[in-house]
């Protein structure tokens, strides 16, 4: 144990700095400073010595929600922590020591349910734009699993997607998600229907999620922290789907580009595939994009997994 004497007021300061620079698409230098400074105020002392490969397992409260921990950077050894440790969040240490008796043998999964570029309302979301990279993403994941129902365009409908989620063990959103900070049932998946009735957070439930093992949100900001500060815990889709007994998330802590992600949710759903847990499918997904000189630098930084196990 490795009590830290860092007051709650640095640790905000430390994560809003960290996130400003983020925001700023600052320059390589500024992020890896921001990124040692949170990495010395608040996990150095507890990192010495640890073998590379250690899973890291983290309980964050408040503003911590909002860090990412796996871009924390370590100037003395000039590495993300990502490097050398996958990474994730769990609700509580209690959540993740009960999902530890009942582990799901590795690299079982066949059936997935891939959604990918709806044909939205434009009347009703006239400032979102298409989604041609999330098209093409959906239909290479599908492809990886032997039982995939693959919805894209017209045919990524609520009533089709609540049909096809009985009996998925995977589900994959690449889509527009519009976000309540405030209340997490209220936030939304742009869907291809009508009107206001697209597919709520509240819609994706315990009934629905019944048999769910995984959902990756590969939209923006499926994750933020909660609009007054101080909630615990992540508010948005992510909080739905976790609220529901869904095992492990991926979800992003602010906007993503689709076109520069391209790439990292293949290579994660590939490596759960092939048996990888999901903190290191998602670590070697992100390391992949990370050494691509042709991403943008950061393009890998707002994925975060929340997991019991």
């Amino acid at each position: 144990m490795f009590p830290l004497s860092t007051p709650r007021r640095e640790v905000a300061r430390v994560v809003a700095s960290y996130r400003s620079a983020l925001r700023s698409r600052a320059s390589s230098e500024r992020f890896t400073k921001e990124g040692g400074e949170a990495f010395e105020s608040l996990l150095e002392p507890a990192m010495r010595d640890l073998p590379a490969g250690t899973e890291l397992v983290f309980v964050p409260d408040r503003e911590l929600h909002q860090l990412p921990l796996a871009a924390l950077f370590d100037r003395r050894r000039g590495r993300y922590l990502i490097e050398d440790h996958p990474c994730l969040v769990t609700p509580s240490l209690g959540t993740y020591l009960s999902a530890l008796d009942h582990p799901r043998p590795k690299g079982d999964f066949r059936r997935v349910l891939a959604v990918g570029d709806p044909e939205i309302d434009r009347s009703a979301f006239p400032t979102l734009a298409p989604l041609p990279s999330a098209r093409r993403e959906a239909q290479a994941i599908a492809a990886l699993y032997p039982e995939p129902t693959l919805l894209l365009g017209p045919a990524a409908s609520r009533s089709a997607i609540l049909a096809a989620l009985p009996g998925s063990e995977v589900v994959h959103f690449a889509t527009h998600a519009l976000v309540d900070a405030r209340e997490p049932l209220a936030s939304l998946v742009a869907t291809a229907d009508p009107g206001e009735a697209v597919l709520r957070a509240s819609d994706l439930d315990a009934k629905s999620l019944a048999g769910v093992e995984f959902v990756f949100l590969s939209a923006c900001d499926t994750a933020p922290g909660f609009a007054d500060g101080d909630r615990e815990g992540v508010a948005g889709l992510a909080r739905a789907v976790l609220a529901a007994g869904v095992s492990s998330v991926v979800a992003t802590l602010w906007p993503v580009d689709d076109q520069a992600i391209s790439g990292l949710p293949e290579t994660f759903h590939a490596r759960l595939r092939a048996g990888d847990s999901p903190a290191r499918a998602l670590q070697l997904a992100q390391l992949a994009l990370l050494q691509r000189t042709n991403s943008h630098a950061l393009a890998w930084v707002p994925f975060q997994l929340f997991s019991g196990n």
